[in-house]
């Protein structure tokens, strides 16, 4: 981000004023479009962490491992062996996954 707004700041200051106002506009609209393009990543960000904190309270709050013979139940009914430990590292890697990209993806 700031290297658009000083590419913007270059280009306005390259051509004195007299002669005209092109590159002052290109460099608003430079950094115009820089700050617009930001608008989805931040809107995916956003919207991502919600979606890995609540699966991963929906599994902690169903309590379903604690269920009696629950497991031949989920491999008869579904047609898989839950393996309950390698879900909750699975749900524990995506919410620090999450963490990550919102640390580095972000502008402000």
């Amino acid at each position: 981000m700031l290297f658009l707004m000083s590419i913007g700041y270059y280009m306005s200051t390259m051509f004195p004023v007299a002669n005209h106002a092109g590159p002052a506009v290109f460099a608003f609209g430079l950094v115009a479009f820089g700050f617009l393009g930001m608008g989805p990543v931040t809107i995916a960000v956003d919207s991502y962490g919600p979606v890995t904190d609540n699966a991963q309270s929906v599994y902690e709050l169903s309590m379903i491992e604690t269920l009696p013979n629950i497991a031949p139940e989920i491999e008869k009914t579904f047609g898989f062996t839950p393996q309950f430990e390698k879900a909750k590292d699975n749900l524990e890697r995506e919410r620090w996954r999450r963490q990550y990209l919102k640390a580095t993806s972000k502008p402000v």
